[in-house]
């Protein structure tokens, strides 16, 4: 691991003076594709007329409250979320409500983009600013109009638009969370340099946060660029952090389970240039989304967790992570809803790909998995972090590993 002190930990006496517990040096959430949905109260809006809906009701008001009682009562000092905020089907208006602005010319559809994009993303960035959350999100696919970009099945306003808005879709996301707060370092003179970066946690804790979305060849890859690769590299190389998470969008192992998603991921997988940045720099673990489900992985000493699910669906989950001088400890969560099926209700949104609007989440969650992981690597994992071997899609109790 990236200098993962082995340092003996002062076990608790059982005498009346006993040794506190131990406190963690970092604590944080991961949730990745939280929300996946554009969710927000349209009435804010002077062009809002009655007649067409809304992107938010009284279950999801109440949903979310109960989302974020749970993840402040974890008292993380930071939450991670590696892509898909929204929806992001931008640069269409299928009802022609102009709540965005008109979308006749290219010029209209692109500033449709900037101002859809600002209000979803403010909504969804002042929910974690009233519960003094400091959030650390990635670059998803919806954030860029959602894949495909060539070829049959685009969603939204079509690939070749969605292509050529590439640069816009990933500014008007920079537009809201460009300024991290810390930051240390990004990938300056690059497409990438608003995008991704680096943040010292704390002392000894180092993210980093990889754009894993480049155009080229007429297309959108899962691929880092050699300059942004380059940038990794040296940030990595030059880091004094003893423990270091990067996270991205998409899974890089594979297989992975996966529930309702189209399951992009890395290309060139654990043989690519990025996975061997990370190994060759001993990076403890990548944090990653798009699949919605969980899947814990290990290869040249690094971890991958994929996880995150839907919130139309009923499937949010997070990931809680406490780092130590000498282990990381993690556990799964997953909450319950009741969700509608049929479907009779949806949500307004730009194009006719809507969500539920019947799914109301209940108070509480389940943990569903455990894992520690130490200088070997994996030294125990149980439920839906026990490493899988790609053959079942059971999720189950499974004993800790020896």
């Amino acid at each position: 691991m990236v200098g993962l002190a082995a340092t003996a930990i002062s076990q608790p006496s059982p005498a009346a003076d006993a040794v506190p517990a131990e406190e963690p040096l970092y604590t944080f959430v991961s949730m990745p594709d939280f929300l996946n949905t554009d969710v927000g109260d349209l009435r804010q809006l002077d062009s809002w007329r009655t007649g067409f809906g809304n992107s938010t009701n009284e279950k999801y008001r109440r949903s979310l409250g109960l989302i974020f009682d749970e993840i402040a009562a974890q008292n993380p000092d930071g939450v991670f979320v590696a892509g898909d905020l929204v929806e992001g089907h931008w640069g269409a208006d299928v009802e022609a409500t102009r709540f965005f602005g008109p979308t006749r010319t290219t010029e209209q559809r692109l500033q449709q983009i900037r101002d859809a994009g600002h209000f979803y993303y403010g909504e969804w960035a002042e929910r974690f600013a009233n519960r003094d959350l400091t959030v650390y999100p990635a670059l998803g696919d919806h954030e860029i109009g959602d894949n495909p970009w060539t070829g049959d099945g685009c969603y939204g306003a079509g690939c070749d638009f969605k292509r050529n808005a590439f640069p816009v879709f990933k500014q008007t996301w920079a537009d809201v969370f460009g300024d991290i707060p810390g930051f240390v370092s990004r990938p300056v003179g690059t497409a990438f340099n608003s995008t991704a970066y680096a943040v010292r946690l704390t002392p000894d804790v180092l993210l980093v946060t990889v754009d894993v979305f480049s155009r080229s060849g007429g297309d959108v890859h899962t691929t880092l660029t050699q300059r942004q690769l380059d940038w990794l590299d040296h940030t990595l190389d030059t880091t004094t952090a003893a423990t270091v998470i990067v996270q991205g969008h998409v899974p890089v192992m594979w297989p992975v389970r996966a529930r309702h998603s189209s399951k992009l991921y890395y290309e060139g997988g654990k043989d690519s240039p990025f996975w061997q940045t990370l190994a060759d720099h001993n990076v403890d673990m990548y944090l990653c989304g798009e699949v919605h489900d969980v899947t814990a992985l290990s290869d040249s000493g690094v971890v991958q967790v994929s996880h995150g699910g839907l919130i139309n669906y009923g499937e949010v989950n997070y990931l809680v992570g406490r780092v130590y001088t000498d282990r990381i400890e993690l556990e799964v969560h997953r909450f319950t809803a009741d969700v509608a099926d049929p479907i009779t209700t949806q949500l307004w949104a730009t194009t006719w790909k809507r969500p539920n609007a019947d799914v109301a989440y209940q108070p509480g969650t389940t943990t569903t998995g455990t894992m520690t992981i130490d200088t070997q690597g994996i030294l125990t994992a149980t439920g839906e972090l026990q490493p899988w071997d790609g053959t079942t899609l059971l999720r189950q109790p499974a004993p800790e590993l020896q």
